[in-house]
């Protein structure tokens, strides 16, 4: 009868030290339990909808959600600004980019048609009489000599 004493009398403060620590544990695993079964009686009751492996969350995408070249390159081509070479749009029905040249269209064709524009005046200098070519040729020589007698240290 010692022995059963003994052992109940280690056994009270053990099993209180148990469920001191236990306490907390044993009620968040009949937490855990009650909301996973909760989760499998929503799930039977509402139905789940199985998609592809890599469907991406998405299972029944339609064209309109697919990224595109232009989506993956937002975020790089934002950081560059206008500098990439690329002009986006974005709105609320999407993202719209499409690429340019920068030396073709910010220096080659706005010279190009700087030289268009000078070729249309000079067009009124050809007037196809040869008197009015005389005439320029002596109006420049007479200019140059001008030019020339009014520099000082020309001579």
């Amino acid at each position: 009868m010692r022995e059963r004493a003994i052992s109940a009398a280690v056994l009270v403060p053990a099993l209180l030290i148990v469920l001191a620590i236990g306490g907390p544990a044993i009620a968040l695993a009949i937490a855990i339990a009650g909301l996973s079964l909760l989760r499998t009686f929503l799930l039977r009751r509402n139905g789940q909808r199985a998609g592809g492996t890599w469907g991406c969350g998405f299972p029944y995408s339609t064209p309109r959600m697919q990224y595109t070249a232009s989506s993956y390159a937002a975020p790089l081509l934002s950081s560059f600004g206008s500098l990439s070479g690329v002009r986006a749009h974005a709105d609320a029905a999407g993202f719209h980019s499409h690429p340019i040249d920068l030396v073709l269209d910010g220096v080659v064709a706005p010279a190009w048609r700087q030289v268009g524009r000078v070729a249309r005046e000079a067009r009124l200098l050809q007037a196809g009489r040869l008197r009015w070519y005389l005439l320029y040729v002596i109006l420049t020589v007479l200019a140059l000599l001008l030019y020339v007698s009014r520099t000082p240290g020309a001579r």
